[in-house]
């Protein structure tokens, strides 16, 4: 939305609360005058157009999640094996290393924070490919849950066939 589309419905936003707010019978046009003297003394913060996420803030924020979770999975497991990975490409093995299921075999985790944007589907099939890169026995997905940077709050997604891995300590291919 441009500036002057946002700048326009601030503007009729603030002249109806300026009429709602008086009982006499203002002339209409009074009420634009001063909710145009309102909106253009806010200036850039009520008319700017919202700010997109850049490479840089998504890779920090992304950055910011991994680290949460992996201090959070530290300490509520005690595992001072659990870490980030390293990338590898186009071969990438996950975003968390060193957890294991109650059975012993390896999880693979993708950590997401899209502000609270979920796309299960995508992220769940990135998780698959990521354990078949590094062979483990399930690969789920951490996603940021908006509202909240408590580590015990994010969200887990993975599908049935993963949840009985994890249960049963094998994958089941029949599933």
């Amino acid at each position: 939305m441009s500036r002057t589309r946002i700048r326009a419905a601030a503007i009729e936003i603030a002249a109806k609360a300026l009429a709602a707010g008086e009982s006499n019978s203002t002339p209409q046009a009074r009420h634009y005058t001063d909710a145009e003297a309102v909106v253009d003394a806010l200036g850039s913060r009520i008319c700017a157009p919202p700010r997109r996420r850049t490479r840089a803030s998504a890779k920090s924020a992304g950055g910011a999640f991994e680290t949460l979770i992996v201090r959070g999975l530290a300490a509520a497991l005690d595992d001072d094996r659990i870490e980030r990975r390293v990338r590898n490409g186009v071969r990438d093995r996950g975003d968390v290393t060193g957890v294991r299921a109650p059975g012993g075999g390896r999880l693979v985790l993708e950590c997401k924070d899209y502000g609270g944007e979920i796309r299960a589907a995508e992220w769940t099939a990135e998780a698959e490919a990521e354990r078949g890169h590094d062979d483990a026995l399930v690969g789920l997905v951490v996603a940021k849950r908006m509202g909240t940077k408590k580590f015990g709050d994010q969200w887990v997604l993975l599908t049935m066939r993963d949840l009985v891995a994890i249960l049963t300590g094998r994958r089941n291919h029949i599933i």
